[in-house]
C-alpha cells in the first residue's frame, strides 16, 4: 500500500470517528441523566458504572484518533466516577454537580472537533510495509575457475536460482546489458592481479546503475584482501573452499527468498473504534490481525486463530484484562505467548501490577501507531525466536518430531472440519548409512541440511516440514490431494539427486524415497503415519529413488 493510500485510510478512520463522537457523548449524557433521576442505591450504582465505562472508552480512543483534549476531558470524568465508586457512597448533590460540570467540559471539547495531529496519518507512512515481491533469483557468477563455476552453478540451479556464468571480468559490463542479476558472485583474484576483482567492483559501481549485492568468493583470506573488498563496496566476503549450504544461506539472506510468515496478532477490546485502529495499523505493516469485541469468546478464538501475540484492554465491563490474561495463561500452549495490555491508566502501580501477573508489556492509551507497531513486532519476534529454540531441530532448522506431529494433528483436524484434502509424505534418504561410511558424518550432516533447504525452497510457505529422526523427514501439504502431491514430491526427488552431486566430495547422486497417504482415506494421525510408512517401505522395496502412494491391499 502506498504512503498516500495509508494516510487517506487513517484520515477516513478519524473522520468516521468524529461523525460518531456526538452519539458517544449523548450516551454519556443519558447515563448522567438517569443517575440524577435514580432513587435506589443499586440503580445509582448501575448508572454510575455505565458512565464510568463510557468515559473510560472515550478517554482511550479519542487521543488515538487525534482528539487529545477530548480524551483528557473524558479521563477526568472517568477518574471522578472511579473515585466516587471507591468511596462506596452513592453520588449526591455535590458529586452530581461535579459530574455535570465535567460532562459539560467534555461536551465543549467534543464540539470543537480538534484536528488530528500529523502523527496519526504520517507515523505509519514513514514505515514501509513488508510487501512481498516476485524475485527473479538471477545470479551472475564471475570466476576464471571453470570447474568450480560449473559445479557451483549446477548446485544453485537445484535451489531455483538462474545462474549466468562468465569466466572473465572483462565480460561483466556487456553481460549486464541483457542480464540483470539480483546478486553477483565474484572472485577477488584474476590473472590481471590478486585484487583485480575489487577493482572490477569499483568500476561496476561507478560506470553502471547496478546496485545489487556483490559477494566475494575467493581463496584469499588476508587482511589487505578483505580491506580492498570492503573499500570497493562488496556486501559479503566468503572464502574457498566453500560449502553449498553456506552459499545458499548467504543468497537467501541477500535476496530474502526465505519468506517470513506474517505475525498473527489477536486484539481484544470492548471499544470497536480502538479495534479498528489496531487492525488497520498492524495490517498495513503486513501482519494478520483478528479482533475480539466479546472476551467470553476467547477460547473459541484461540482455537481457531492461534495468535503469536495478544493485545488486551485492561478495563472491560464484563471481564477485565487481568482475568482474561489469567484464563489465557491456564492453557498450556499459551503460557509463553506474549500478552500486551492496553489502558488509559498511567499509574506506575497499575503497570507493575499487570506485569506481575504475566503481562509482557503495557501500552498507554492514546495509542500511537508507531509505538504499537514497534512493540508488537519486537515482542512477536522474540516469541518466535524462543519458540523456534523449543520446536525446531537444531541442525536442519525444520520442526522437530514432537512439534511436527502436533502441527499435523491440528492441520488434519482443520481439514476434516472443512472437508478439505491433506497429503502427508514421509521422506527418507536412501542408503544414508553408506553415505556416512563413505564420506564421513560431516558430509552426512551436509546432505541432511541440503535436503532440508531444498524442501523449504521447493515447497509452499504453508506446507509443514519436519525432521522425524535421523535421515527421515515428514511433509504436510494442506489443501492438496495425493494426485496433486505426487508431481510436486517427484520434482523434489529429482532436484535433491541433482544438487547432491554438488556437495564437496560426493561422487555419485544421493537419492531419496518417499511414501504418501491422504486424509481422504485416513482421518487420524496414527493411521496416516502408518499408511505413509507402508508406502515408504514399498518405495524402498521397489528399488528406492521413487515416490509411492499408499494403496489399500485387501
Amino acid at each position: 500500500m502506498q504512503d498516500n493510500d495509508l494516510a487517506k485510510k487513517m484520515e477516513a478512520m478519524r473522520l468516521a470517528y468524529l461523525s460518531r463522537l456526538g452519539a458517544k457523548v449523548a450516551v454519556m449524557q443519558q447515563s448522567a441523566k438517569r443517575l440524577n433521576q435514580a432513587q435506589e442505591e443499586g440503580e445509582k450504582a448501575l448508572h454510575l458504572n455505565a458512565l464510568q465505562q463510557e468515559a473510560h472508552k472515550l478517554a482511550g480512543s479519542a487521543g488515538t484518533f487525534g482528539l487529545a483534549q477530548v480524551g483528557t476531558a473524558a479521563h477526568h470524568l472517568e477518574l471522578f466516577c472511579q473515585q466516587v465508586n471507591a468511596s462506596q457512597l452513592r453520588p449526591e448533590g455535590e458529586d452530581l454537580e461535579t459530574i455535570s460540570r465535567l460532562l459539560a467540559d467534555l461536551l465543549k471539547e467534543a464540539e470543537c472537533k480538534q484536528e488530528s495531529p500529523p502523527e496519526l496519518a504520517e507515523t505509519l507512512s514513514q514505515q514501509s510495509p513488508p510487501t512481498p515481491t516476485e524475485k527473479s533469483r538471477k545470479v551472475l557468477l564471475v570466476d576464471d575457475d571453470e570447474d568450480l563455476s560449473s559445479r557451483l552453478a549446477h548446485g544453485l540451479s537445484g535451489f531455483g536460482y538462474q545462474v549466468k556464468v562468465i569466466n572473465t571480468p572483462h565480460a561483466i559490463e556487456k553481460t549486464l546489458d541483457h542480464f540483470a542479476p539480483e546478486v553477483m558472485i565474484l572472485d577477488l583474484g584474476f590473472s590481471s592481479g590478486a585484487s583485480a576483482g575489487a577493482e572490477v567492483v569499483k568500476d561496476i559501481r561507478t560506470r553502471t546503475d547496478i546496485e545489487c549485492p556483490i559477494v566475494i568468493l575467493t581463496a584469499h583470506n588476508d587482511f589487505h584482501s578483505r580491506l580492498a573488498a570492503e573499500r570497493a563496496g562488496c556486501s559479503v566476503y566468503l572464502t574457498k573452499p566453500y560449502t553449498l549450504d553456506n552459499i545458499i544461506s548467504t543468497l537467501d539472506q541477500l535476496t530474502q527468498n526465505e519468506t517470513t510468515e506474517p505475525e498473527r496478532i489477536l486484539a481484544i477490546d470492548d471499544d470497536p473504534d480502538i479495534l479498528q485502529f489496531i487492525q488497520a495499523s498492524l495490517e498495513m505493516q503486513g501482519m494478520v490481525v483478528e479482533t475480539l469485541l466479546h472476551p467470553e469468546q476467547i477460547l473459541e478464538t484461540l482455537d481457531e486463530f492461534h495468535p503469536e501475540l495478544i493485545l488486551v484492554d485492561l478495563m472491560m465491563p464484563e471481564v477485565n484484562g487481568r482475568e482474561l490474561a489469567a484464563i489465557i495463561r491456564q492453557l498450556s500452549e499459551y503460557t509463553s505467548v506474549p500478552i500486551v495490555f492496553l489502558s488509559a491508566e498511567t499509574s506506575a502501580v497499575t503497570k507493575f501490577d499487570v506485569l506481575g501477573i504475566g503481562a509482557d508489556d503495557y501500552l498507554t492509551k492514546p495509542i500511537r501507531a508507531e509505538q504499537l507497531v514497534t512493540a508488537v513486532r519486537s515482542r512477536a519476534g522474540r516469541f518466535r525466536n524462543l519458540r523456534d529454540l523449543m520446536t525446531r531441530d537444531s541442525m536442519t532448522e525444520l520442526y522437530n518430531h514432537a512439534s511436527f506431529l502436533q502441527l499435523l494433528e491440528k492441520d488434519l483436524f482443520r481439514a476434516t472440519r472443512a472437508s478439505a484434502p491433506v497429503t502427508f509424505a514421509m521422506v527418507d534418504v536412501d542408503h544414508f548409512k553408506r553415505v556416512n561410511d563413505t564420506y564421513g558424518h560431516g558430509i552426512g550432516d551436509i546432505v541432511l541440511k541440503t535436503l532440508a533447504r531444498i524442501m523449504r525452497h521447493r515447497l509452499r510457505n504453508g506446507d509443514i516440514i519436519g525432521r522425524l529422526g535421523g535421515e527421515e523427514f515428514g511433509v504436510v501439504l494442506p489443501n492438496t490431494s495425493c494426485e496433486q502431491a505426487l508431481p510436486v514430491l517427484d520434482n523434489l526427488r529429482l532436484a535433491f539427486a541433482e544438487v547432491s552431486t554438488s556437495i564437496e566430495g560426493v561422487k555419485a547422486p544421493i537419492t531419496l524415497s518417499c511414501g504418501i497417504a491422504g486424509s481422504s482415506e485416513f482421518n487420524s494421525v496414527k493411521l496416516l503415519l502408518e499408511a505413509a510408512d507402508q508406502a515408504l517401505y514399498e518405495a524402498k522395496d521397489g528399488g528406492r529413488n521413487r515416490v509411492v502412494r499408499y494403496h489399500h491391499q485387501p
